[in-house]
């Protein structure tokens, strides 16, 4: 069951002619375009006295307090130009004679641009500001709000002077220019609108102004982290967007052919991948910081009703004229919950498995007008900006509270997922080109990323006789998690156990990173992080383990009963074994539409009940592999990752003068005696260039973060403390080993020693690359944890054709 909160996703703006001004019908009357405004305010804006609602929306504003304006890049308000005339007038009209608030219409349609924003004046003459875009529906409105106002802010923090802003607005008299202005205006209104559902109706209060407000919201560390990220997409450079300039042969007009059913298909694919997904994190209890947790989470096969719902992804490419996305994710998992709370009280309590939960994008226009949410792009870099604006998960509460019902309501987020294959159908605008087989080579068809973010678990109680409605009453809790996710495009249906352990296949190398919480009094460590690189070599249906060689190592870092902590520690006889794997097959029918069983690409991996074992997924090469593990039972829980590789014997190729350059994705858990701290090194760089001295070759780590701690000694005990952003700094290298498949990097960081262990995946070289991802686990004496390192691709700004 879903309940709208302060806003449900939409399914606006995939279309053909999203802000796209090249229409002219001959008739102004049908020329002129509305734009519906819709204004949130609190009281104290309006200036009138205050009701239940922190926030409100606005209907009874004046038309005339809204207008268009274009900003300069130091946020001041200038001329506006390269606009049509517009009229402000009330929404209500003979088609709708009760639609509430203003629309601005507009004579003829208009070229989008960053710098042009509606603008609201309130009664109490403060403004607010929210991207220009044309609406696409009559049911559809931009909202200027907080969020969208904090957007546009953010946006031109980033922006030092004419020049820089220039670069992203539509080209003057030159033929060359690749601004890629309306794929950035489409962008920006998105972030707009994922920051306008933030949850912070919580925090505004009807009695605050605007800039109260917003100083509030400019306070909140993970909403701007998540802003920030997705506009220095915007300004990366003039051209960040893969395939994001327009194309002028994209005419229907002058090629009315490129309307062909078959055409339109090719340049509109849709492809389904399965997913996994872990998460670390903490658990705020609102009543008691002796009751804060610390809480995992893994995909798995969900029910609903008695139907299975598998973990998977969907991804809609349009490469119209130019390229946008959609990638919407479904990805039903489960939470573990361990109460540590501190040195004076070291008692465990362990919940295996509250309720499942669902990580899904929802779009239903009825609950939030169509709004305009969770469009994407690829980045000339190689990575999706995939924004999480997800509708409020209702489940039933754990066993403590049988009586009770709670909403799960996830903050908004942005994912940068990264797509290491390159492959991509041909889009040249020609009707008689009948597809092709896709030709992926070595490279892994995933989509892999990292993100952190925060839920509000809230208390909810039924309205009325309706047993699916429901009313919010107060924040039961909050979560920060930090988590990983690896999607795999699906297998073809001829997929078989050969693709894996066939003759001469090949072994895997193969990383975990998990932990483990236990309450068993009897178990000496009842919290245990795991790292471990491992070899498997595929016999039939089974994975023979091994660690042959000194790149292949177990560490553990481990809390006892006592809440005493041993820093990581090198396993002399790690548990090594031989799991069984299975594949998983879905319903199909033939040629003849009889019914029969296909593998998907899932795979279940070891012994025990489906829903128990890890779940993932393998390439339809059979060559890369993901598992998220979940096993456990009523006293204990153990969830993670598994990334398993076929080894590779080629070295990765370094040239003098140019360095390969990495994003980092991924988190490291630290534990000592008196604390367990979760940081988040998202957008954190790596390079890698030939070396100086004897060692394979040089590396510079540039660290970002945002740490989150749960102390267990801070008055109150337990208490889960404020994140704290850390800006860039750089590392220098003390060692760098690059043998074959085998990647080792060696650091001091803050003092400490630092290793990053791991196996660069497979490529083929289809853009001259020898490597697209490294896959290392983070080693410190008191921090466990996992990352990728992602090549900047360098993908084209334009079509080929």
């Amino acid at each position: 069951m879903l309940l709208s909160a302060c806003g449900v996703p939409g399914s606006g703006g995939s279309g053909p002619d999203f802000d796209n001004p090249d229409r002219d019908s001959g008739d102004p009357e049908l020329n002129k375009i509305d734009v519906p405004v819709t204004v949130e305010a609190t009281s104290r804006m309006m200036q009138q006295a205050a009701g239940s609602e922190n926030i409100i929306t606005a209907d009874n504003i004046n038309c005339s307090a809204i207008s268009v304006v274009q900003l300069g890049f130091d946020f001041v308000e200038g001329r506006l130009t390269d606009i049509p005339n517009y009229t402000a007038k009330a929404r209500a009209d003979s088609l709708k004679p009760n639609a509430p608030g203003c629309k601005l219409e507009f004579i003829e349609n208009f070229e989008p641009r960053i710098d042009a924003v509606i603008r609201v004046e309130y009664p109490n003459q403060e403004v607010l500001y929210a991207p220009l875009r044309r609406a696409e529906s009559d049911d559809q409105s931009i909202v200027v709000s907080f969020g969208s106002h904090l957007a546009v802010e953010r946006l031109f923090d980033q922006l030092n002077d004419s020049i820089d802003l220039a670069k992203h607005l539509p080209c003057v008299n030159n033929t060359d220019c690749e601004t890629q202005h309306r794929a950035k205006a489409r962008l920006l209104s998105f972030i707009a609108e994922t920051a306008r559902v933030y949850e912070y109706s919580n925090d505004v209060q009807s009695s605050q102004t605007a800039e109260e407000a917003l100083n509030l919201l400019r306070s909140k560390s993970d909403l701007v982290t998540h802003i920030d990220t997705a506009v220095k997409e915007i300004v990366r450079s003039e051209s960040p967007i893969a395939k994001g300039t327009v194309r002028d042969s994209y005419d229907t007009e002058e090629n009315s052919d490129i309307l062909n059913g078959g055409l339109q298909s090719r340049l509109r694919p849709t492809d389904t991948y399965n997913s996994v997904f872990f998460s670390m994190g903490f658990i705020q209890d609102a009543s008691t910081a002796l009751d804060n947790k610390l809480v995992i989470s893994s995909s798995h096969i969900g029910l609903d009703e008695s139907d299975e719902v598998l973990p998977r992804l969907i991804h809609n490419a349009y490469y119209l004229d130019y390229r946008y996305d959609d990638v919407l994710p479904d990805v039903p998992f489960e939470m573990s919950t361990l109460r540590f709370q501190s040195a004076l009280r070291p008692f465990v309590e362990v919940d295996p498995s509250r309720p499942e939960n669902r990580y899904a994008f929802i779009t239903n226009p009825e609950q939030d007008n169509g709004t305009l949410v969770n469009g994407t792009h690829l980045s000339s870099q190689g990575f999706f900006l995939n924004d999480r604006a997800i509708a409020q998960t209702i489940t039933n509460t754990p066993d403590s509270q049988p009586a009770g019902i709670y909403g799960y309501d996830y903050n908004p987020v942005y994912y940068k997922l990264y797509r290491i294959n390159e492959y991509e159908p041909d889009t040249t605008l020609n009707s008689l080109i009948t597809p092709q087989e896709p030709d992926y080579g070595l490279s892994p068809t995933w989509l892999a990323g990292t993100g952190y973010g925060l839920i509000n678990v809230f208390n909810l109680n039924q309205t009325g006789s309706d047993p699916d409605t429901y009313e919010r009453d107060g924040i039961a809790e909050s979560q920060r998690y930090f988590s990983w996710e690896v999607h795999g495009l699906q297998v073809s249906e001829d997929f078989d156990e050969d693709d894996i352990s066939g003759s001469g296949k090949g072994n895997y190398d193969v990383l975990e990173f998990s932990i483990e919480i236990d309450e068993d009094s009897s178990n000496p460590e009842p919290t245990l992080v795991r790292a471990e690189t491992r070899i498997w070599d595929p016999s039939g249906s089974r994975f023979i383990e091994s660690q042959t060689g000194n790149h292949y190592k177990t560490w553990e870092l481990a809390r006892d009963k006592n809440n005493l902590v041993t820093s990581r520690t090198e396993q002399t006889n790690p548990n090594l074994e031989s799991p069984s794997f299975t594949l998983y097959e879905v319903d199909s029918v033939d040629d003849d539409d009889n019914p029969i069983r296909i593998p998907n690409g899932l795979i279940a991996f070891g012994q025990g009940t489906r829903s128990k074992v890890p779940l993932g997924h393998v390439s339809d090469n059979g060559d890369h592999l993901a598992f998220a593990i979940d096993t456990g039972d009523n006293r204990r829980a153990k969830r993670g990752l598994i990334l398993a590789s076929r080894q590779r014997s080629d070295n990765i190729q370094l040239t003098t003068g140019a360095p390969l350059e990495f994003t980092i994705s991924g988190h490291y858990f630290f534990m000592d005696n008196d604390a367990h701290i979760l940081t988040s090194l998202d957008e954190s760089r790596l390079s890698l260039s030939v070396s100086n001295g004897a060692q394979d070759c040089d590396a510079e780590l540039s660290l970002q973060s945002v740490r989150v701690e749960h102390s267990l000694t801070t008055d109150p005990q337990g208490q889960i403390l404020d994140p704290i952003n850390t800006p860039l700094t750089n590392y220098q290298s003390s060692g760098c080993t690059l043998n074959g498949g085998q990647v080792e990097l060696q650091f001091t960081v803050e003092g400490t020693p630092l290793t990053l262990r791991g196996f660069a995946m497979n490529e083929d070289g289809a853009l001259g690359l020898t490597v697209k991802q490294i896959n290392l686990l983070w080693l410190q004496d008191n921090a466990l944890g996992m990352v990728f390192a992602q090549l900047d691709q360098g993908l084209s700004a334009e079509f080929d054709n």
